[in-house]
């Protein structure tokens, strides 16, 4: 759950859908998952214009700034 979270939290989409058409929130049999799904949903779903907001360009933005923030650390 730790995984899941942490994608959550840089973005990742938790309205996508597979190819049965569930998105992780259908598929989720543990109820602390459900819960945490349940939560980001409404964020997303807040933060979003169209209902699916610029994950990928989120996660790809944060990447790139803890690299950089990594490689200052080692100078």
């Amino acid at each position: 759950m730790l995984v899941a979270a942490l994608l959550l939290w840089y973005g990742a989409d938790p309205l996508i859908k597979n190819e049965m058409g569930r998105c992780a929130l259908d598929e989720a049999s543990d109820q602390s998952m459900r819960k945490l799904l349940e939560r980001y949903v409404e964020k997303f779903r807040r933060h979003s214009v169209s209902g699916r907001g610029d994950s990928r360009s989120k996660l790809n933005t944060q990447i790139a700034e803890n690299t950089d923030l990594y490689q200052m650390k080692e100078c």
